[in-house]
This record gives C-alpha cells, sequence and structure tokens, in this order.
C-alpha cells in the first residue's frame, strides 16, 4: 500500500507540475501576442512590423501581432457580443462603441492609462499621442457621447476610445456619365430621380442598413417625403430616428430604389467605379478619395460630395475590450499609431482622414516629409474640403438604435430582399389574427357550454 501511495503522489506532483508549466506558457505566450480585430485595408502593415521593433526596444520582449479583419461593424458586435472574439484591440465606428459600452464590454482607457504607467514605472509611459487629437473630433464626440449608460454607471465615449480616423458618408460620382443635372439631385441622385438613362443598374449602396436608413431618411427630408410631423426635425434627430411611421417610409424608398440599382456593396465599389462598372456609388469619404486618386492614376476622373442638406460625420476608433488578454500591449499601439508619423503613413496607404489634429501634422516634419514623398502638395491635401469637411448642424452622427435594432435590420432585409411588407400591413395582419383568434375561443367556449347543458339535461 505504502508504495502504491507513494507512486500515486508522484504521479499527481508530475500532473501539478506540468500543468504549472502549461499555465506558465499559456501565460507567456498570452503576454507576448497582440490581437488587433479591425476593418480590412485600414492600416499600413509596415506600422506593424514597426510597432514590433518599438515594442521590444521599450519592454525588451518580442511581440507576435495577430491581425483579423471584419467588414461590417455588425458583424464586428455579434462576435464581440456573444463573447466570440477574445481580442486585445478592435476599432469600430462610434454608435458600435457606444452599442459595447452599453453591455459593459469595453475598458475605461483614461483609467487604464494611469494604471499601466503604476504597474510598469520601468518602460516610462506617457501616452502623450492620446492628446494629439484633432479638438473638433473630440468635442463631437464628447458632445454626442457623453451620457451612456450601463446599467447605474454614466460614461463618456472619450474615456472609453481613442479615435483613429474620420470623415464623411457621401456620394462618389463619375462625371462621365453624371450630369449637372443629376448632381443637382442631391440624394435623389441615389435614387435617380432625374431619369438619366445611363444610370439605371449603375448605381451603388452600401450593404450597410445603418449607411443606407441615414440617406434614406436624407433623401425623404431632401425630397418632402417624410411622414407627418417630422418635418421641423434636425439632421441630427432624423437619422437617429426609429420611429414606426419613419420606418415604414424609409421601406418604402429604399424598396423603390432597387429598381435603378447595380447592387449592394461593403468594400467592392471603389474598384467598379474605376472600371466603370457602376457610375454611382454612396461611399465613405476615404473609400471615395482612395477611388479618386487611384483613377487619376489611370486617366479617369472620379468626384465626391455631401449634398447640401445634410450628411453623416462619423468616426472610427480604438477601444479595448474587458477581456483583452494584453492591456498593455494594446495601449502601447494605440499611443504609437497616433504619433504624427505613423498617422501620415496610415492615411497615404489607405486614404482615410487621420483624426491626428491637421495643425500637428501640418507642423511635423516627419508626418510633411511622408506627405511630400507621396506627391502630395501639403496645402492642398489639408485644404481638401473633400478630406477636411466644414463640420456644421447639417451634420449629424449616428448613435446606437438599442432595442429598435433587430426592428430596422428586419424592416432592411425586407427593403433589400425587394419584398418589403409596410409595417402598417404588419400591424394590421396581428390585429386580425387577434381578432380571428378570439371569435375561434369563443366558439369553443360556447360549443363547450352548449354540450355541458346538453349532457345536464340527460
Amino acid at each position: 500500500m505504502k508504495k502504491i501511495a507513494l507512486i500515486l503522489c508522484i504521479v499527481l506532483l508530475v500532473a501539478f507540475t506540468v500543468v504549472c508549466f502549461a499555465g506558465c506558457n499559456n501565460n507567456e505566450a498570452t503576454t507576448n501576442r497582440l490581437v488587433i480585430y479591425n476593418w480590412e485595408d485600414y492600416i499600413e502593415p509596415e506600422i506593424l512590423e514597426s510597432f514590433k521593433a518599438y515594442y521590444k526596444s521599450v519592454t525588451g520582449i518580442d511581440l507576435e501581432i495577430v491581425y483579423t479583419t471584419f467588414d461590417t461593424n455588425e458583424t464586428m458586435m455579434t462576435k464581440m457580443l456573444q463573447g466570440d472574439a477574445v481580442v486585445d484591440l478592435i476599432c469600430p465606428s462610434d454608435y458600435a462603441i457606444e452599442r459595447l459600452m452599453t453591455h459593459g464590454l469595453l475598458q475605461n482607457m483614461t483609467e487604464l492609462a494611469s494604471s499601466l504607467k503604476e504597474k510598469y514605472p520601468q518602460y516610462n509611459l506617457t501616452f502623450d499621442s492620446f492628446d494629439n487629437i484633432e479638438p473638433l473630433v473630440h468635442e463631437k464626440i464628447g458632445s454626442e457621447f457623453s451620457s451612456v449608460k450601463y446599467g447605474n454607471k454614466t460614461m463618456s465615449m472619450n474615456d472609453y476610445m481613442v479615435p483613429y480616423m474620420w470623415g464623411t458618408l457621401g456620394i462618389l460620382y463619375n462625371p462621365k456619365y453624371v450630369t449637372e443635372e443629376d448632381l443637382s439631385a442631391g440624394y435623389g441622385l441615389l435614387w435617380n430621380e432625374k431619369n438619366n438613362p445611363k444610370l439605371n443598374g449603375k448605381i451603388l449602396i452600401k450593404d450597410s442598413v445603418r449607411d443606407t436608413y441615414c440617406v434614406a431618411v436624407l433623401y425623404m427630408y431632401e425630397y418632402g417625403l417624410l411622414p407627418d410631423g417630422y418635418e421641423d426635425y434636425s439632421v441630427q434627430d432624423l437619422i437617429n430616428c426609429t420611429d414606426s411611421e419613419m420606418l415604414e417610409a424609409a421601406e418604402e424608398v429604399l424598396t423603390k430604389q432597387r429598381e435603378v440599382l447595380s447592387g449592394y456593396e461593403v468594400d467592392f465599389g471603389k474598384d467598379d467605379m474605376i472600371n466603370e462598372i457602376a457610375y454611382v456609388d454612396l461611399a465613405w469619404s476615404g473609400d471615395a478619395l482612395w477611388a479618386i486618386e487611384e483613377a487619376e492614376a489611370i486617366g479617369m476622373t472620379l468626384d465626391y460630395f455631401t449634398p447640401e442638406i445634410g450628411a453623416n460625420v462619423w468616426f472610427d476608433g480604438w477601444a479595448i475590450p474587458t477581456v483583452a488578454p494584453n492591456p498593455l500591449a494594446a495601449m502601447m499601439f494605440v499611443d504609437y499609431i497616433n504619433r504624427p508619423d505613423s498617422a501620415m503613413l496610415n492615411s497615404m496607404a489607405i486614404g482615410y482622414t487621420s483624426a491626428v489634429a491637421k495643425d500637428i501634422l501640418q507642423n511635423d516634419e516627419d508626418a510633411l516629409a511622408i506627405l511630400i514623398d507621396n506627391e502630395y502638395e501639403p496645402d492642398d491635401f489639408f485644404g481638401d474640403e473633400r478630406r477636411y469637411p466644414t463640420v456644421d448642424e447639417t451634420f449629424g452622427v449616428m448613435h446606437d438604435f438599442g432595442k429598435a435594432n433587430d426592428t430596422v435590420v428586419a424592416m432592411w432585409e425586407r427593403a433589400k430582399a425587394g419584398g418589403g411588407i409596410p409595417m402598417s400591413l404588419v400591424y394590421t395582419l396581428i390585429v386580425l389574427a387577434v381578432i380571428i383568434a378570439g371569435l375561434i375561443l369563443a366558439y369553443v367556449i360556447k360549443e363547450k357550454l352548449k354540450l355541458r347543458k346538453k349532457v345536464e339535461t340527460e
């Protein structure tokens, strides 16, 4: 028995040792890995490599970067909300960050910066580039997302994200086929309101419920198609309104729009525009500017505008999930990528406008050198309204639809399928179903009572 007990102890000791070493190895792997979840084609790969070298120089640790991508905010949010994405860093849009905050899934980066400085004094962490953000961006985010609720907690988004890129949602078009009269239609261009035969079947729209709903509402605003009572709403209020009357009206115009569309897209629109497969595309400003420059390189012309009636201004930013295994590397990466030279390198690669302040970029020698090396004239680059728009009250910011999200998505799916059923008809059918069910129930009860009386009389 003693031998058996001794053998059992040795086996248990070996097993415990293996588990300990496995735990250490797993912890080491976690510490030395940074998992980033970002949009596709939304970063200069060179920055990932240079950050590894920077991280090694500060910490002495070799870092592995795992870079994964998503195609829409909704795809990313589904994975995050279901707990399917254990990552260190994500880069959603404003309204998506809002939703993740309302579910308690993001860390307070302001507090995290302080705790990391205290925990790793040997690294001399400063996170100085967090202060490089364009004031307009900080102010807009602060004014629109200063009271995000999670339970009894009230949060400001400026504490939970560091802006990365920003821009507008507008219309990319080919002036070879789109006339001045077409342009005067504003959002009506996406519905071919001027009946230009060249545009039928040549218009692309975003395969994104948020963007399509936004332009549908603004189109109705522009053409006097809003339901009664909404005519005096601001752009900000309109694009975030999810009342049943507004959804029904939007579904109707989006279903009608199918008649002139080439299709729905997320990433291939800019390529279709360059290849003249499509002549009009609902586009994010960064994609539009990239397409304009690519087209120019092959001798063709594209252009981009936001209709005067109003438009969406959006902000994408870095956020750290509460489940992030490596918040140190995540915070250091955000700090590194918002340095002026990194910001400019990114803008040159992907075409989007960096959230780093224009004044800082204009006065940084390294950033200017990168700009000039890419054959840009600084005054033209920074003075381009398509890249740096003047944001006033005609620009609205999208918020999370909250509890109404599933209803909006259902509306969009019906409209996209081309078999949209008006909400009024849905409500009518529901009422009829309730009435019929009530009549059937009354009939059953009546027959039971008749049967009961018959039995009693017998």
